[in-house]
């Protein structure tokens, strides 16, 4: 029971390094890993730690990924794409590539939807944004 428990808690040591969990046991005296596997089966709580162990550990790895790719900004050697992907993640509300558009009513009329794509196709993102949120208040000539 020892020996387990001190497998355990260099697994727990591992993960929390950083590792991946068959790295963290394969770097035990654990001569295969169905067997950590199997114990993890026979106690929930084994397996409730070791999710909660590579739950923490997936956050390092994800804030020394995100560390690193802002030096990236800092030191100038970001590119156009870096730049694009931090804005797009970071403040999506604003630098989102596509806009939700909600349509409730309907389109009648012959060529209806060409004459429609023709009048946005002619007007800024913002004429467009002040048409969409202006609801039926105001009707625009088509």
């Amino acid at each position: 029971m020892y020996k387990k428990r001190e497998i355990i808690k260099k697994i727990r040591e591992e993960l929390k390094d950083g590792n991946k969990l068959a790295i963290a046991i394969s770097k035990t005296a654990l001569k295969s890993k169905r067997t950590f596997y199997n114990w993890m089966e026979a106690n929930p709580r084994l397996k409730n730690l070791i999710k909660r162990a590579e739950e923490l550990c997936d956050d390092k790895r994800n804030l020394i990924v995100e560390d690193k790719f802002f030096d990236r900004f800092l030191n100038n050697i970001a590119t156009p794409t870096d730049f694009i992907f931090y804005l797009t993640n970071r403040m999506p509300e604003r630098w989102a590539d596509r806009r939700a558009v909600v349509h409730s009513g309907e389109i009648k009329g012959k060529g209806a939807e060409t004459k429609i794509f023709n009048v946005i196709n002619n007007k800024s993102d913002k004429e467009i944004n002040d048409l969409i949120t202006s609801g039926n208040s105001r009707k625009t000539e088509i």
